[in-house]
């Protein structure tokens, strides 16, 4: 679902994002007072930090996040924004069973707003791949058919949402971002039975949806979730959503977010949830 997207300045007014990626993260080089400053010019109500956390010593990503450098830097983003804008406090976990108690115990130390947890890495009879990342993702879907490279993602995924450490869920659908290229545009119908059996099980535990914006500027030219699953996810009594632009760079932050507003309202969403201390806010549509 491609869709044109707004002017930036001032189209994002009283939202939040709250996917984005500072030079925390191993895959951005962009301050988070730079990031404070465009959200103030784009008029956004809150900003939050979602740093990745990878802990497979195969991730590119491994080891790079610090907790303590990290709470200093959002000190000192939320003295810079003043009353202008709310910073919170969130980090993207990357989601690998083998690694759930390590993730609990790290997840656990540092205080958060939320807890994005987001399945990257999928193992497998033959290995397994980093399925976000090419060119690691482009070989696992040239080699395996679609229910074969699909079904560890959406096994992890439905783990990660079991496992009780996180309050929503990353671009639950990212695994179409490569996939497309091997099997054509992604068909949610083709995986309904073990996506709503996910989403089932996320809105009996709390977990909400990331609305990542990110697959708007990608190949896959769709939000992620696709809309027939947001659709799904409300239907079942799905009723928390954020919006996220997935943002590694600055002039990222923001993209898409009134459009991913506009379609939750039109699927049926009252209202947007933020958070604080990792208890919901609701923010009417």
């Amino acid at each position: 679902m491609a869709l044109t997207l707004s002017p930036p300045a001032g189209s994002c007014r009283g939202l939040a994002d709250y996917h984005v990626h500072s030079d925390h993260s191993a895959d951005s080089w962009t301050s988070m007072r730079d990031y404070v400053e465009r959200a103030t010019r784009l008029g956004l109500a809150e900003l939050g930090f979602a740093e990745h956390i990878d802990l497979d010593p195969r991730d590119y990503g491994c080891g790079f996040f610090q907790a303590g450098r990290y709470l200093a830097s959002l000190a000192d983003a939320r003295q810079a924004a003043g009353e202008r804008l709310v910073i919170r406090a969130g980090l993207e976990t990357t989601y690998q069973s083998a690694f759930a108690a390590d993730l609990r115990q790290l997840l656990d130390a540092v205080p958060l707003d939320y807890r994005l947890g987001s399945v990257h890495f999928v193992d497998d009879a033959d290995g397994g791949a980093n399925i976000v990342e090419p060119p690691q993702a482009r070989d696992y879907f040239a080699t395996r058919s679609e229910p074969e490279a699909y079904a560890p993602y959406w096994a992890e995924l439905r783990a990660a949402v079991d496992s009780g450490l996180f309050d929503l869920i990353g671009h639950l659908d990212v695994v179409k971002r490569y996939a497309q290229a091997a099997y054509g545009p992604f068909q949610a119908q083709r995986h309904a039975e073990a996506i709503r059996d996910i989403l089932q099980l996320a809105v009996q535990r709390g977990v909400g949806l990331d609305l990542n914006t990110s697959g708007w500027r990608q190949p896959c030219a769709e939000l992620y979730p696709a809309p027939e699953i947001l659709s799904w996810y409300r239907e079942l009594g799905g009723e928390i959503v954020t919006l996220g632009s997935d943002a590694h760079a600055v002039e990222q932050l923001g993209y898409g977010l009134p459009e991913a507003a506009e379609l939750a309202r039109a699927t049926g969403f009252r209202a947007l949830a933020r958070y604080e201390r990792r208890q919901v806010r609701w923010v009417d549509l």
